[in-house]
């Protein structure tokens, strides 16, 4: 299993022995732009009656509003960020933001995950105080178990080629250990 199957396979083992806790999943890749994440977490917080008196308001509103609401929480929220390396900007106000509400409410955790190792280098001091230093390192994929993932997904299909799957297999281990770019070239292929 992957980073974000492994994490996401955990924590809902853990939501589903514990109903204070809340689980949220958010792929920061998908967002238009790095900001667009306090959205997402406005959204999985709130209720519904708030958001419906919500309507379409701007990022500093929704700012103003977390504090309250991050206070106002009952239950504990983990939010799974993927791709979290896609928001760095050189500011990095956003990764501030979020660890900083981690820092400041108990109610609130934001767990992450990036395709960098050297992620937390690259955040600044000020940041780097409100993340904290718990690491997982996933070691990459090795070629063996890209072939023999790949080969589990694609032999249901009609037709494969074994030494294609082993040819991507070595040559993708060597560039990434990202998954989705091996099963987007076997897609294509």
């Amino acid at each position: 299993m992957g980073k974000t199957t492994t994490t996401m396979k955990t924590l809902e083992g853990f939501c589903y022995e514990n109903n204070t806790v809340r689980s949220h999943y958010i792929n920061a890749m998908r967002l238009k732009k790095p900001e667009d994440i306090y959205d997402q977490v406005f959204n999985f917080l709130v209720t519904d009656e708030a958001k419906s008196k919500k309507t379409k308001a701007k990022k500093v509103d929704i700012l103003e509003k977390m504090d309250d609401i991050l206070e106002s929480l009952e239950l504990f929220h983990f939010f799974v960020v993927d791709e979290i390396d896609t928001l760095l900007t050189k500011s990095q106000k956003v990764y501030y933001t979020l660890f900083d509400w981690a820092y400041t409410y108990h109610k609130i955790a934001f767990i992450t995950i990036g395709n960098t190792l050297d992620f937390q280098k690259k955040l600044s001091n000020k940041v780097a105080s409100r993340m904290g230093n718990q690491m997982i390192a996933f070691k990459p994929y090795s070629h063996r178990q890209i072939f023999k993932i790949a080969k589990e997904i694609v032999s249901n299909q009609e037709i494969y080629d074994e030494s294609a799957l082993i040819f991507v297999s070595k040559k993708m281990a060597n560039v990434t250990s990202d998954f989705r770019k091996v099963m987007s070239i076997l897609e294509r292929a």
